[in-house]
Order: structure tokens, then sequence, then C-alpha cells
């Protein structure tokens, strides 16, 4: 069953991480102020929950997973709410691969877009980065907002990351060429 948890500021910054994601984020030319994108991968950590959390979440991770941290191997919708800016860097990888391309002076090849903003007149930046689907590459990408995030997984999703940490192969995102 798929649930709702509202991850806006400090939720996000002490609970998610996102260092082993795969995402379908599309970096347009205009950023919208309601960003929508899916995330594979999520490593959630519940013994931080109850200090800031919902009772309804807390019921709902506790029920599975009491101290430890978990991935979730499955896809998970993210939404960030009154988003004023932010930046995206995308090192490229080679077709097919997961090998970066370089120039001919060796460095790897990379794109950047930049949604101006001040940063200091969002509440928050939250931060992503792993495998980007389009174009394909190692993403890191921080998003300036004043709203909320939502975060949409489904429960049955998620593993101990213990387990994923053991098998990353039979869990992690698999693109098919």
């Amino acid at each position: 069953m798929r649930y709702d948890f509202d991850m806006t500021g400090e939720l996000f910054e002490n609970l998610v991480g996102t260092s082993e994601t795969w995402s379908d984020f599309h970096a347009t030319s205009c950023l919208s102020s309601t960003v929508d994108f899916n995330i594979w991968g999520l490593v959630i950590t519940p013994s931080l929950l109850n200090k800031f959390s919902d009772s309804k979440s807390q019921i709902i991770i506790d029920s599975r997973w009491p101290k430890e941290d978990f991935y979730i191997a499955g896809m998970t919708k993210v939404r960030i709410e009154g988003v004023i800016g932010g930046d995206i860097d995308v090192g490229l990888y080679a077709k097919n691969d997961s090998r970066f391309l370089y120039n001919s002076k060796g460095e790897t090849i990379s794109i950047k877009r930049q949604w101006s903003a001040n940063p200091k007149t969002a509440s928050s930046c939250y931060y992503f980065a792993g495998e980007l689907d389009w174009p394909n590459g190692w993403y890191e990408l921080q998003l300036y907002a004043t709203g909320k995030v939502i975060i949409n997984f489904d429960i049955e999703d998620c593993i101990s990351l213990n387990e994923y940490t053991h098998s990353p192969q039979k869990y992690s995102y698999t693109r098919f060429y």
C-alpha cells in the first residue's frame, strides 16, 4: 500500500538519503513552482522519525522497521511545492554504460542548468544525487523551496539497508537498454 509522508525541511535533511538513487527528474528550461519526479532507492532513517513525524507515519514505520534504516527498492514519488529555484549538474555517461564521458583533457563532460533564486528567501534547500535517466549520467540537484516536500511510496517496497548493501544488484534500479 502506498502512503504519503511529509518530509519538509528538517525531516528531509535528517531522515532521507539520496546517494544511491536513480531519478527521472527533467531539467526543463523553466522550473515550475511545484516539481514532481520519481526516485528509486531512497534511504530512510526511521529511528529519527519519532522526533519529527506525525503519529500516522510513526505507526506505519514502527510496525515494520522499528530500529534500522531502510532502502526503498521501488519508485518513490517526490513532490516539492513552493520551488523558487535551484541548480543541476550532470556528469554524462557513455552510451549504454555507467562510465563517464571525458574530453580530450581527461575531464568529465558535464552539463549544468541553474534556475535563478535567492537561496536566502527559501526556507529549505533539498539535495538529491544519483543516476539520472536523461540525460544519462550522475546528477547533483539542489532545489530551493518554501513549501512542503511529500514523498509517496509503497511500504511493501522497503527492505533493510543491511539487506540492500549485501545484494545491491538484486534491489537497485535496472536500466533496460
